[in-house]
C-alpha cells in the first residue's frame, strides 16, 4: 500500500509541475543566484509580536525551514548541531529538551519539561515533540526562563516552530531524499487560493529507514500531513487554521550498555557502538544486548505506534491600537511501544488529551507604551503504563506495570508585559504573570511486591507570580544593549508510591510531594552590526540562581521501584553565549557560536547516609559548546548556482548521570555536517548531496546508571553517519 501511495503522489507532483502555468516559475528567484551585499533580516515571535530579531532584547537562535530542508533535517532532535545551548534527544518518539543544561532526564507523567516546546502557538507535550518537521518557517530557541509571558514548563526555556501559512498565490514543491540505511523521504506541498480572501495549504511528509542499530532499532516510519486555511475578509480581521496528523512507526531505539568501572565508558562491541545485540555476558548475569537466541528476557522485537492529531488556529481582529488575538488549541495522542533497556524490555502505553486557549491583547504602537497582555487556560489528562525489566507476556495487557498513573494538569494564568520609551533610544520593561497550576492523579507502582503493587493517590495547587524587569538602549542605528532580570519556574510533581510504602489496594495513600523548581535570573546582552550590516554579532552573559531544580533520573533502588525525583537546594548556572554571522562576500557566509555554561549544583544531598553532591556538573550540561558553519555559492554562467555548506559542532563533554555515576562520562566530539546542492537558473529544480555526523561519532543521549557488575549505564545513542541525496521540484 505504500508502494502505490508513492507512486500516485509522484505522477501527480509530475503532472502538477508539468502543467504550472509559466509565470508563477518565473516569479521564482533562486537564492543561489540573487546574490546580496548585507545580511537579511530576521524576523521573530519571541516577545509574542513579530520583531526585527536585532531589535528584540533577548537571545533567540533563529533555524529557517529551508536551512533544515538543506542539511537533510526531519525533527527537532536532528537540529541540535545548530544551536549553540541545546541538547535535543530522541526517546522512541519523544524529545527530551536540554537548554543551557535545564531539561528533565525521566518521561514520566508526573514532571513536566523543564524547558518546553511550542509549535504556532500551541503547547506540544512531550510525548509529540518527536513529530517530523516539514514545511516549517523558521525554529526559534529562547534559552532561560520565560515564565511570564509562556509560564510552566519554560524554566529552561522555549523552543518554537512555526510552520507556513497558507498565502494568497498558487505555489507549491516537492523533495524527494534518499540515501544509506534504504532512506526514502518525501515531502510535497500546494498552496492554492480559492478566493481573494480565502486560501488553503496541504502538506505531507513520509519518511522510513532502516534501524541504525544491528538489531534493526532506530528505523522511522513516519507518516504525517497538515492542512492549513487562512480567511482574510478585510484589514480587520485575519482567521489562520490548521490541522495536523502524524503516525510515529517503525522500531524505537534500544540503549546501548556502557561498560567499565569507573569514569569514561566502553561499548560491548567497540568497532559498532549501536550493536545492541550483542551476547557478550556480564556481571549481572544476564546478556548485554537484544538477541533472541541470548537473550532470557527476550519478548519480541521492538515496536511503535503513536498516532498524534493537533488542532490549532489564531484569530486576530485589529482595532484601532490594539489586536485582539485568540489561539485555541487541541491535541490527542496514543500508542504503545515495545524496546528494550540492554536488554531488560520496556513496554508502555500512553494515551494524552490536551485542551488549550490564550486571549492576547497587543498593543499596534510602538511608543511611548508597547505592551502584550492576556488570559491563558490549559488542561491535559494523560494515562501512561510502564512495564519495565518485568518478562511476562500479560503484561502487554496492562498487568503488573511499573508504574501505571492517571493524571490530570490544569493551569489558569494572566499575563501583561509592557515597555515604556523614556527616549527614543531608551526603553524600561516590565511583566508579570500570575497563575494557579493544579495535578490531581492517582496510579500504582504495580509491579511492586510480586505484584501486590504501592497503590498512590495526589492533589495539590501551586499559585504562582513570575515578574520581570529590564531595560535596553538603542547604541547608534546599528546596536542594542540590554539588561533583563527575571523569575521563572517549573510545576512541583510527586513520586511514584505512597508515603507509608505499604503494599496493596486497601493502603493507597499520598504520594510524596516533589518541590516546584524556580529560579532568578539575570542576564544582559549586546547586538551589533557592522560593516554595512554585514557582519552581525550577538553576545549575552547570563547567571541563573535555582531554587529546588528538579533532578530526575532513574533510580536503581528497589525500596523506590525505579522512580525517585529530587529537589536540588541550590543550583546556579551562568555563562557566555556569542553568534557571529560575517557576509564575508556576496557568496561566502561564515557563522560561528560559542556557549560557555557552567552548570553546577551548589546544594544537593541526596541518600542515606546523606552524600552532598554539590559542585558537580549538572546531567548533559557540557561547559564548552561551539558552532562553525560555512556557505558558498558558485555562481555558473547560465544563471545557475551551486551551494556548498559545511558546520561543524563541538562539545568538551558531558555526564549522564547527577552523582557521575561510573562509566557515564562522554568524552568531547565533534558532529559535521555538510551538504552541496545544485539550483536550476530558473528555480524550477534543484538537486543535491547531504552528510550528517561525517565523524560517526557514537554519543550518548539520555539514559541511566544501573551499576550492575560490569555494566556501567544503559544509554540511546545518538545517530550514526548518514547521507544521501534530495531532488527538488519548485512550482
Amino acid at each position: 500500500m505504500r508502494v502505490k501511495n508513492w507512486l500516485a503522489l509522484w505522477a501527480a507532483l509530475v503532472c502538477g509541475f508539468a502543467f504550472a502555468p509559466a509565470t508563477l516559475a518565473a516569479d521564482e528567484t533562486s537564492s543561489a543566484t540573487t546574490g546580496t551585499t548585507e545580511l537579511s533580516e530576521v524576523v521573530v515571535t519571541a516577545e509574542k509580536r513579530t520583531e526585527n530579531l536585532e531589535k528584540a532584547p533577548v537571545t533567540v537562535s533563529v533555524v529557517s525551514g529551508e536551512d533544515l530542508v538543506t542539511r537533510g533535517i526531519d525533527d527537532i532532535s536532528e537540529a541540535t548541531v545548530m544551536f549553540p545551548s541545546v541538547k535535543f534527544n530522541p526517546i522512541s518518539g519523544t524529545t527530551h529538551l536540554y537548554i543551557r543544561g535545564i531539561g528533565a532526564e525521566q518521561d514520566r507523567a508526573s514532571i513536566d519539561p523543564l524547558s518546553a516546546m511550542t509549535e504556532n502557538g500551541i503547547t506540544i507535550p512531550r510525548e509529540a515533540t518527536g513529530n517530523d518537521l516539514y514545511d516549517v518557517s523558521a525554529v526559534e530557541v529562547l534559552p532561560g526562563p520565560q515564565s511570564t509571558l509562556y509560564g510552566a514548563s519554560a524554566a529552561g526555556g522555549i523552543v518554537s516552530v512555526v510552520d507556513n501559512r497558507p498565502v494568497n498565490k498558487e505555489e507549491g514543491y516537492a523533495i524527494f531524499e534518499t540515501g544509506n540505511y534504504d532512506l526514502k523521504h518525501i515531502t510535497a506541498v500546494e498552496n492554492l487560493p480559492l478566493s481573494d480572501v480565502f486560501y488553503v495549504r496541504a502538506a505531507f511528509d513520509d519518511v522510513v529507514h532502516d534501524g541504525y542499530e544491528t538489531s534493526g532499532a532506530q528505523a522511522q516510519d513516519e507518516l504525517g500531513a497538515r492542512i492549513s486555511a487562512v480567511y482574510a475578509p478585510s484589514k480587520d480581521f485575519n482567521g489562520y487554521m490548521w490541522y495536523s496528523y502524524n503516525h510515529t512507526g517503525g522500531d524505537p531505539a534500544n540503549t546501548v550498555t556502557l561498560l567499565g568501572t569507573s569514569g569514561n565508558h566502553t561499548f560491548p562491541d567497540p568497532s559498532n557502538p549501536w550493536n545492541d545485540a550483542t551476547c557478550t555476558p556480564s556481571g549481572a548475569g544476564a546478556p548485554l544486548g537484544v538477541n533472541a537466541t541470548c537473550d532470557p528476557f527476550f519478548i519480541g522485537s521492538q515496536f511503535q505506534d503513536f498516532r498524534t492529531n493537533i488542532g490549532g488556529a489564531q484569530f486576530d481582529w485589529h482595532l484601532p491600537g490594539v489586536t485582539i488575538s485568540d489561539i485555541p488549541g487541541v491535541l490527542v495522542q496514543d500508542g504503545t511501544s515495545l524496546q528494550y533497556f540492554s536488554p531488560f524490555p520496556n513496554y508502555q502505553v500512553i494515551g494524552t488529551h490536551q485542551y488549550s486557549n490564550e486571549l492576547r491583547f497587543t498593543s499596534d504602537s510602538e511608543k511611548p507604551f508597547k505592551w502584550v497582555g492576556g488570559l491563558y487556560w490549559y488542561q491535559e489528562t494523560e494515562y501512561q503504563y510502564f512495564s519495565v525489566n518485568n518478562t511476562l507476556i500479560q503484561n502487554l495487557d496492562q498487568i503488573d506495570g511499573n508504574p501505571q498513573i492517571w493524571n490530570e494538569d490544569r493551569t489558569y494564568a494572566a499575563f501583561g508585559q509592557v515597555t515604556y520609551s523614556l527616549t527614543d533610544a531608551i526603553r524600561f520593561t516590565g511583566g508579570l504573570r500570575y497563575s494557579e497550576n493544579n495535578k490531581d492523579a492517582h496510579g500504582c507502582n504495580c509491579s511492586a511486591g510480586g505484584g501486590e503493587g504501592v497503590y498512590f493517590t495526589f492533589s495539590h495547587t501551586w499559585p504562582r507570580l513570575d515578574w520581570k524587569v529590564g531595560t535596553e538602549m538603542d547604541i547608534g542605528s546599528n546596536g542594542l544593549w540590554w539588561a533583563t532580570v527575571q523569575t521563572g519556574y517549573d510545576n512541583g510533581a510527586y513520586q511514584y508510591y505512597n508515603q507509608s510504602g505499604l503494599l496493596g489496594k486497601d493502603n493507597a495513600g499520598p504520594a510524596p510531594l516533589v518541590q516546584p523548581s524556580t529560579l532568578v535570573s539575570y542576564s544582559s546582552g549586546v547586538k551589533f552590526r557592522f560593516f554595512d550590516n554585514r557582519l552581525e554579532v550577538n553576545n549575552e552573559v547570563y547567571f541563573y540562581d535555582y531554587k529546588n531544580l528538579l533532578i530526575a533520573p532513574f533510580d536503581d533502588n528497589p525500596a523506590h521501584y525505579g522512580n525517585t525525583f529530587y529537589n536540588a537546594d541550590k543550583t546556579e548556572i551562568y555563562g557566555d553565549e556569542i553568534d557571529i554571522k560575517f557576509l564575508v562576500t556576496p557568496s561566502d557566509q561564515l557563522s560561528l557560536n560559542f556557549n560557555y555554561n557552567h552548570a553546577r549544583a551548589i546544594d544537593f544531598i541526596v541518600g542515606e547516609p546523606p552524600v552532598n553532591y554539590g559542585g558537580l556538573q549538572l546531567i548533559e550540561a557540557p561547559d564548552a559548546v561551539a558552532n562553525a558553519g560555512w556557505q558558498h555559492t558558485f555562481k555558473l554562467p547560465d544563471g545557475a548556482g551551486v551551494e556548498l555548506n559545511a558546520d561543524t559542532h563541538y562539545e568538551n563533554g558531558f555526564w549522564g548521570t547527577f552523582n557521575h555515576a561510573p562509566t557515564t562520562h562522554q568524552t568531547a566530539f565533534t558532529m559535521t555536517d555538510a551538504n552541496l546542492t545544485y539550483r536550476s537558473a530558473n528555480g524550477r529544480w534543484y538537486a543535491g548531496l547531504f552528510g550528517r555526523n561525517l565523524e560517526n561519532s557514537a554519543v550518548i543521549g539520555p539514559g541511566a546508571y544501573v551499576g550492575a557488575g560490569t555494566i556501567g549505564g544503559v544509554y540511546w545513542l545518538l545517530p550514526p553517519r548518514t547521507y544521501g541525496a534530495r531532488f527538488g521540484l519548485n512550482w
